[in-house]
């Protein structure tokens, strides 16, 4: 009868669903983000005793065609803080995404860790928004002392219209000023704006020895095109919105491959948690991981570090990431970045180059 009577409450057991678990929702991609599987394989290795009580759930949108978009980003973030389960999303992927569905979050009390946005409206928009990434001024000093070093005098500068390209252009003037470069002409391109027309209009008749890209990888290419058939050799820089080197040579082709783009992020391969990160985000996805997805990646273990130390509480999480807990490192990181404070970022400049054979 014993045996019966455990055999039945095992069995109740069994049937009986897990009780709620507070979710972190990463929302700074679309649904091919392999950023939350490689994160979850990785605390998988930990200790039982050493994993984190909460949840990662990958909550981005269907497309790309929708990230940035301000109402798409919006309704994302509004049906995440309609679920009570969620307690911190890691997002959005850019910069207008992010300011968009900052609002949202904010109302309803959820932490914002934004991973890989630079602009530095982000970093005033409000308490409940944190950004890991380094910021605008860091990549504008970054860029300019790039372009010094490569001897450059005046360069030709486009730069998106929106809140990316307008914070990082406004940036960066006023460096290269100090650095007595001369900017020949700022050309905004706005969202669905004929590139490869405005590329030549603004070719013809300048005098530059270089080209500066501050916007995202779509446009990157275009102008990349333009350029290299009409000034071949003219060297091309790009901000860190244009490190997506697949999508560079899938729509620029071999003109990608003059591109030199802003990395905000190197690996630090001397450290061997950072080389497990790479192994295992390369056995997962084929490929090395960008700058936005290794932001993303720490982003995610900053919300689970704030809820094991402080409860699943929102606004616990959120005291938590503005005080110390945010300054510091946090376990399995592989940035050296944090939400506040810290030392300054380890970026570079990297050439897109062909692919790589496999």
């Amino acid at each position: 009868m014993r045996r019966l009577l455990l055999a039945a409450a095992l069995g109740v057991a069994a049937c009986t669903p897990p009780p709620p678990c507070p979710v972190v929702a990463y929302a700074a991609g679309t649904r091919h983000s392999v950023v939350v599987a490689v994160a979850e394989s990785l605390l998988a290795r930990r200790p039982a005793a050493a994993r984190p009580r909460a949840c990662l759930r990958l909550a981005a949108q269907a497309s790309y065609d929708q990230v940035d978009q301000p109402d798409a980003e919006v309704s994302l973030a509004e049906s995440l803080v309609a679920d009570p389960q969620v307690v911190a999303v890691v997002g959005h992927m850019r910069s207008r995404g992010s300011l968009a569905a900052a609002p949202v979050y904010a109302r309803a009390g959820v932490p914002q860790l934004v991973p890989a946005s630079t602009s530095a409206l982000l970093r005033a928009i409000g308490p409940w928004t944190f950004v890991l990434s380094p910021g605008e001024e860091d990549q504008a000093a970054f860029l300019a002392a790039t372009l010094e070093t490569m001897r450059l005098r005046r360069v030709l500068v486009f730069f998106s219209g929106e809140a990316y390209g307008e914070g990082l252009v406004a940036a960066l003037r006023p460096r290269l000023a100090a650095r007595h470069i001369a900017e020949a002409a700022a050309i905004r391109v706005g969202p669905g704006a004929d590139v490869a027309t405005l590329a030549e209009a603004a070719f013809r008749g300048r005098r530059f020895d270089g080209v500066v890209l501050l916007t995202d990888y779509m446009q990157a290419a275009g102008l990349a095109k333009v350029a290299v058939a009409r000034r071949p050799g003219i060297p091309l820089v790009a901000g860190d919105g244009a490190m997506y080197p697949a999508g560079l040579r899938q729509l620029g082709g071999t003109a990608a491959e003059s591109l030199q783009v802003v990395s905000l992020w190197t690996p630090d391969t001397a450290d061997a948690g950072v080389r497990d990160y790479l192994r295992w985000f390369r056995r997962i996805a084929g490929r090395a991981p960008t700058p936005s997805e290794a932001f993303g990646h720490d982003a995610l273990l900053y919300a689970l570090a704030a809820i094991e130390a402080a409860g699943p509480a929102r606004s616990a999480i959120r005291q938590w990431l503005a005080g110390d807990g945010g300054a510091r490192p946090v376990p399995g990181q592989v940035t050296d970045r944090r939400l506040h404070g810290g030392g300054p970022p380890r970026m570079a400049l990297v050439r897109i180059g062909p692919a790589a054979t496999p």
